[in-house]
């Protein structure tokens, strides 16, 4: 099996983060501040040089705004209608990938 860093699921999941990123406005020196990590950080991330654990993946969400107490955002009942970074959350094939069904990312498919 190789490395989960050389997969389409990995190329995905970092095309899905910077996507979000862009969506909502942000640039990776304003989500590297939010974070408290250096620019170089962001870029390796969106790059897939450098691999995110579930804490740091958490604290993305969190940084960009798709943590809401203590769940993922991307529900059109807990978003607002005219937030970009939500019509990306719910563009294929992040949920799919995963397991996950768009209408409900809560429930796996």
């Amino acid at each position: 099996m190789p490395s989960s860093i050389f997969t389409q699921r990995h190329q995905d999941f970092i095309a899905f983060i910077a996507s979000v990123r862009r969506a909502a406005g942000i640039t990776q020196v304003e989500l590297a501040e939010r974070l408290g990590k250096p620019q170089s950080f962001v870029s390796k991330v969106e790059r897939g040089e450098r691999r995110l654990d579930v804490i740091e993946f958490c604290q993305v969400a969190e940084a960009l705004g798709r943590i809401r107490q203590g769940y993922f955002v991307n529900s059109p009942a807990m978003v607002a209608d005219d937030d970009p970074a939500a019509r990306a959350l719910d563009a294929p094939p992040w949920h799919t990938s995963c397991g996950f069904a768009a209408s409900d990312p809560a429930q796996p498919a």
